[in-house]
């Protein structure tokens, strides 16, 4: 056989085949890239759009800290004006309750008077003697009772505990049935039965329980002798109150009693008053 002949049918095949390969090579390389390149552009902007949400992710992070942050700013602040105003109101109130306290003093100093005297004689002396009468309507100008202002204490009650109130009303009971006896023995008309003596007494045995036995003894006669001592009882209960001693269930109860007593008891004087003044 003659090589010459097909030598270059071989040389023209390899050369072929050699080409093919590095087509397929070149081709092959050629997709690769192509792939690795749109592979790596979408990594990249994918990459991209998670570092945009990641930085809107933080701006909205920080835009919703800082209002969670002006909220509870605003609501310190406006509790810290809250309770600076409520504690304006409270002092206020202090001053008033403890103010109308001085206001009844004129009260009070009847109060000391009726102590002396015997209600039911007395009471029988005015409604046959004029001169009697008169006697305590001068004394009824001169300490001028209707000037105590005690109806002022009623803007205080919101912002003073209860037991403050229960305290005010019981000494705010008792010198007010003073003034409502220097009315009858003025007028020469009343009795005993218009007191209302007993819910008066069980007023005055709720405030101060340890003085029953003295209540029963001697009644309305004895309430004046208990005035010091609800005195000095509403003064601690409001400088407990201006301290921020929170009451215990105990002395709220015993304030209930003690205001619903007081209102009952203030009801039964007022028809007492009108009575005396007619």
């Amino acid at each position: 056989m003659d090589l010459t002949l097909w030598m270059p049918s071989v040389a023209t095949t390899s050369i072929l085949a050699l080409g093919l390969f590095l087509g397929r090579k070149m081709i092959a390389s050629f997709l690769t890239k192509g792939v690795e390149h749109k592979f790596n552009s979408k990594l990249e902007k994918l990459k991209s759009d998670l570092r945009q949400k990641e930085e809107l992710h933080k701006l909205e992070l920080q835009s919703k800290q800082a209002e969670i942050t002006a909220l509870r700013d605003y609501a310190v602040n406006s509790m810290a004006t809250r309770n600076q105003a409520m504690h304006k109101r409270q002092v206020e109130a202090v001053e008033l309750i403890w103010s109308t306290v001085q206001d009844l003093a004129p009260a009070k100093r009847i109060s000391s008077l009726m102590a002396v005297i015997k209600f039911e004689p007395a009471l029988e002396e005015a409604a046959k003697n004029e001169n009697f009468r008169h006697l305590f309507s001068i004394l009824d100008e001169k300490l001028d009772p209707s000037k105590t202002g005690q109806s002022m204490a009623a803007k205080a009650r919101p912002f003073v505990t209860p037991m403050v109130w229960a305290f005010f009303s019981a000494y705010e009971a008792i010198a007010m049935l003073a003034v409502i006896k220097l009315k009858f023995f003025k007028s020469g008309i009343g009795s005993e039965k218009w007191l209302n003596t007993d819910a008066m007494s069980q007023l005055i045995k709720t405030a101060l329980p340890h003085q029953s036995d003295f209540i029963d003894k001697y009644g309305h006669e004895g309430f004046h002798f208990l005035l010091d001592e609800l005195e000095n009882k509403l003064l601690t209960e409001l400088q407990k109150m201006m301290s921020g001693v929170v009451p215990d269930q105990n002395n709220l109860e015993q304030a209930a009693k003690l205001i619903n007593s007081s209102r009952e008891t203030m009801n039964m004087a007022k028809q007492s008053y009108d009575e005396a003044n007619r």
